[in-house]
């Protein structure tokens, strides 16, 4: 049976969502193509090949570092789905470079 996601709290999505992302930045950081794709849709995987998670990997890494902090921001809500979203930031790729802010948003459908 889906979860009404209208009617869950926000410490429960909380609570299903950071582990998703907590897989999600690892794997990113360790160029886990399996590991970051296991709680994907199969539409979505079909998009993140292999291939094209090598390339992205190694082009963010080479230009911005590794993902180092993530601050949750906001919930969003259907009755079939909840949109989550994070800001993170990376570690400087040089010691005199700021670091860089980014943000991530995943969207939980019938877990």
């Amino acid at each position: 049976m889906t979860p009404n996601f209208e009617t869950m709290s926000e410490q429960q999505l909380w609570a299903i969502a950071n582990p998703i992302m907590d897989n999600l930045m690892k794997a990113s950081i360790r160029r886990d193509h399996t590991r970051h794709v296991r709680d994907f849709t199969e539409r979505l995987k079909t998009i993140v090949t292999p291939d094209y998670f090598q390339c992205v990997c190694q082009q963010y890494q080479t230009e911005k570092g590794y993902f180092t902090t993530r601050t949750p921001v906001a919930v969003f809500r259907r009755p079939d789905s909840a949109a989550i979203s994070y800001g993170s930031s990376t570690s400087p790729k040089h010691p005199a470079s700021l670091s860089r802010k980014w943000c991530w948003c995943i969207e939980m459908i019938g877990i």
